[in-house]
């Protein structure tokens, strides 16, 4: 199911745990403190200066140079967002006046299949000897649908992102052959 701001979350990993804690910790501070408190759940995010050893720059740079990536079946549905967008709604927060205690979820609300990035990619950067090598490894984590409903942070923030994936996805190689020619330099 896409991820509603209001839903109970079922959690599945200790990581999951201990952010849902945390949340909790803070919120009772803020509410002895009478602070607010504005809880950001953040889905997928990608971009310049991004991990090299995560998903999309990992396929970005295997694709730069010439190497097949080992990947999963890549059937996971996910939810990504870019940057920019990212850093432009955190903005709109901060400035925003009459911000009262939420839970909002970063996210772009659009699904998309990892092999279609992974497509997308290759199809960008046209590499002449590899491929991605689907299947090549297993995956670990069962978590195979993860999208936000943002309809919140819209509607409060009048905030929707701007970046398509394929935007995104075209700056973010650069950023990567960028940093592969200083490598060379």
């Amino acid at each position: 199911k896409k991820i509603r701001e209001d839903m109970v979350l079922n959690l599945i990993d200790p990581y999951g745990i201990y952010k849902v804690r945390t949340c909790r910790i803070l919120s009772e501070f803020c509410k002895l403190e009478n602070k607010k408190l504005i809880w950001l759940r953040l889905f997928g995010v990608y971009g310049p200066y991004d991990n090299p050893r995560w998903f999309i720059p990992y396929v970005i740079n295997s694709a730069l140079n010439n190497f097949s990536p080992k990947l999963t079946d890549c059937d996971q549905i996910w939810d990504y967002l870019y940057i920019e967008d990212l850093c432009e709604c955190i903005l709109k927060i901060i400035i925003y006046e009459k911000d009262k205690s939420d839970f909002y979820n970063f996210s772009s609300n659009q699904e998309i299949l990892l092999s279609d990035i992974v497509d997308k990619i290759f199809k960008i950067i046209k590499p002449s000897k590899s491929k991605p090598l689907y299947s090549s490894i297993n995956g670990n984590s069962d978590l195979k649908y993860l999208n936000g409903d943002n309809s919140k942070l819209q509607r409060i923030y009048n905030w929707k992102p701007n970046t398509s994936i394929e935007e995104g996805l075209l700056k973010t190689i650069e950023f990567f052959r960028n940093q592969e020619r200083k490598k060379i330099l």
